[in-house]
């Protein structure tokens, strides 16, 4: 039986703002800068110039959005160039030490996937440090980018891969799916999220998620029901606490696959091409979701509006006749088809 705890209170002002907070679709540009650290002493001069200039999870002022937000992460071996000792770099997950490129095969990096044809500077150790830029608009981020290769270039650091990113049209991923209105509820930061982003508790009820599933240093899911209520496992010292693990990789969606299979499969078993694609991911192309909408796509659907994304599969959709057991979102959220707290 789960455990009744007192919400922790997140030093928001110490948690990188890109871990806790979506910055939304306003930012619609966006420039990844993989460093490469040449000393340990002008990496770290770097890195205190480049600090004052993080954007946290504290709020914004009144004023909105800043023109830019700039959030920074480490792979182990930048952290090894930066000086972090050994006995600490011990203390991080094996799958960080490691590497995605040294857990290719794991991952299924291989043939054309493979390391060796990833791109300049990636999987063979000389990214140090990503520096992530998000940007209202083109301006502001030639701005911010100006500014840090100008740091980059004066403590005599390497940039060793750049890639640049930009919004498709109406907020669209590249197969043509409305994305990026759904977040997780996260407990002590985004308890407005919780109806359809929390755990379901049963009777249309919802909780925020722990902060430890995002966020190093704070109570899990598992603390809950841990009698002694133990953290999760984090690297020791001042890097355990409020920071996170993270995951850049550079996918390649093949559309014109996409369509021409999904095209072939609704020839051949007389459906429709749009109604497949919606049951494939679970949501139709402007993201309502078949749970609420299992006949046809809505003429109007705001994915931001209260109860969008309040919807469960236990009761609604046990077999998954609406949405398919197998779709995108049902597999990626299972919500309350697992059981856990519903009841």
């Amino acid at each position: 039986m789960a455990t009744t705890m007192a919400p922790p209170v997140i030093d928001l002002a110490d948690v990188q703002g890109d871990i806790l907070r979506a910055y939304g679709n306003a930012y619609e540009r966006t420039t990844y800068v993989f460093v490469g650290i040449t000393q340990a002493a002008r990496g770290r001069d770097w890195l205190r110039v480049l600090v004052d200039r993080t954007t946290t999870a504290a709020p914004w002022s009144q004023g909105g959005k800043p023109p830019f937000a700039l959030n920074i992460a480490f792979t182990a071996a930048g952290l090894r160039a930066l000086g972090v000792p050994e006995r600490v770099m011990s203390t991080f997950s094996d799958a960080f030490l490691a590497g995605m490129a040294g857990r290719a095969g794991v991952l299924g990096d291989t043939g054309p996937s493979a390391p060796a044809h990833w791109d300049p500077g990636l999987g063979t150790g000389q990214a140090h440090v990503l520096v992530t830029v998000n940007a209202l608009g083109e301006p502001e981020l030639e701005r911010a980018l100006g500014d840090l290769r100008t740091e980059v270039v004066r403590h005599g650091l390497e940039i060793v891969a750049e890639q640049a990113a930009q919004l498709l049209p109406q907020s669209r991923e590249h197969f043509g799916f409305a994305d990026g209105f759904a977040q997780p509820a996260i407990e002590g930061v985004g308890e407005d999220k919780v109806a359809g982003g929390g755990v379901p508790l049963g009777d249309g009820r919802w909780r925020a998620l722990a902060p430890g599933e995002f966020v190093l240093g704070y109570p899990d899911e598992d603390s809950r029901v841990d009698r002694k209520g133990r953290l999760p496992n984090a690297p020791s010292g001042p890097l355990g606490k409020g920071s996170t693990y993270m995951v850049w990789r550079k996918l390649h969606q093949d559309v014109a696959l996409f369509r021409r299979t999904v095209r072939e499969a609704a020839a051949r078993l007389g459906y429709d091409e749009q109604r497949l694609r919606a049951k494939i991911v679970g949501r139709w192309d402007d993201g309502a979701p078949l749970v609420t909408h299992p006949d046809a796509q809505p003429a109007t659907f705001d994915g931001r509006a209260d109860g969008a994304n309040d919807f469960g599969y236990a009761d609604e959709d046990d077999a998954g006749m609406r949405c398919p057991l197998g779709a995108h979102v049902r597999r990626s959220n299972p919500r309350d088809a697992l059981g856990f707290e519903a009841g």
